[in-house]
């Protein structure tokens, strides 16, 4: 039975599959290294089964599945003996997350004052940019985050505040900079566009990473 026939079918494929999804609860090593021994349980039972002369080719990879635990119960199995690892990394996930909702969300939120004041402070403004960038830097190239179910959730909760927040204030501020100045200033209307456009492009950036997550 080749190894490469075997694992293209259709059947095994989707059993993989489900293994992982239900293993995300893992660090990525751990949960590639349980995937690993699992495919090798799998294509030596169908060596077993091939060297029967019982089942053809076609017929050994579903009688493989049939005769294994499903995906599900076999991930419950792994990831029980991770129970207590399992709540150190979560937890420490949670607190990576929330420094970056800081670090970013909010500093980009800070970015929009200059719409209320009628005029953008470098020296102020600076260190926001500079904070927004280092955490976006920092959180695309952190290799230390697990994510898993929970995880996805919330960040998918943050970006859905974070489009409703940072939409909604730049508005906010230019409606009352109109009421205090009685007036629609060209620097005003000019960064609230910019800023509109940064925080779609940052928005469409999470929503990216968010899919891409998900599917791993």
């Amino acid at each position: 039975m080749n190894k490469d026939v075997f694992f293209s079918s259709g059947i095994v494929k989707n059993f993989i599959d489900k293994l992982s999804y239900h293993l995300k609860s893992l660090p990525n090593d751990i949960r590639d290294q349980h995937i690993a021994e699992v495919k090798s349980d799998l294509y030596d039972h169908a060596l077993e089964l091939n060297a029967s002369k019982s089942l053809s080719n076609n017929e050994i990879p579903e009688q493989v599945i049939n005769d294994f635990t499903s995906p599900e119960v076999i991930a419950d199995e792994i990831t029980e003996e991770y129970k207590d690892d399992l709540n150190y990394y979560h937890k420490s996930n949670n607190n990576l997350i929330k420094y970056y909702t800081v670090f970013s969300i909010a500093t980009l939120g800070g970015l929009s004052l200059p719409i209320l004041l009628g005029e953008m402070n470098i020296s102020s403004s600076l260190p926001l940019i500079l904070f927004f960038l280092g955490s976006n830097i920092w959180f695309i190239t952190n290799k230390k985050i697990l994510w898993n179910h929970s995880l996805l959730n919330y960040f998918q909760k943050m970006i859905r505040f974070g489009a409703s927040a940072l939409i909604a204030l730049p508005f906010a501020f230019f409606a009352v900079r109109i009421i205090i100045t009685n007036a629609i200033e060209s620097f005003a209307l000019t960064y609230l566009m910019i800023y509109l456009a940064i925080v779609i492009l940052y928005l469409i950036f999470l929503s990216m990473i968010y899919k891409r997550k998900k599917q791993e």
